[in-house]
């Protein structure tokens, strides 16, 4: 369903109606989701180059987990792109190695 949103003020939610708000919700989660994606293969062909760059592996982990947190198999790439980075020495991906570990755990009750 298509919206006709041109030539009008935004300023609060009451201007939108249920179903406008609904696809605009919607489209955004599509578009971060699609850009996530797009980036994870340029930082999959970045790690094969750099193996040992944990920033890479960091963003690896962040691609992974932003274009699917609802995907556990998802989610755990995202872990495993985390924890490598830890072993290689980034403190960022040791934190976030361990919050993604808690979410996965929480998405296995």
């Amino acid at each position: 369903m298509a919206f006709n949103l041109k030539h009008r003020d935004f300023l609060k939610e009451l201007d939108f109606t249920k179903a406008e708000l609904s696809f605009l919700l919607d489209l955004a989660r599509d578009l971060k989701r699609e850009r996530y994606g797009a980036a994870i293969s340029a930082l999959l062909e970045g790690v094969r180059a750099c193996p040992n760059n944990s920033d890479l592996w960091v963003y690896l982990g962040d691609s992974y987990y932003f274009s699917n947190e609802n995907d556990k198999p998802t989610v755990q790439k995202a872990k495993d792109a985390y924890c490598k980075a830890c072993n290689l020495g980034n403190s960022t991906g040791c934190e976030k190695c361990e919050q993604i570990g808690q979410i996965l755990q929480q998405m296995r009750r």
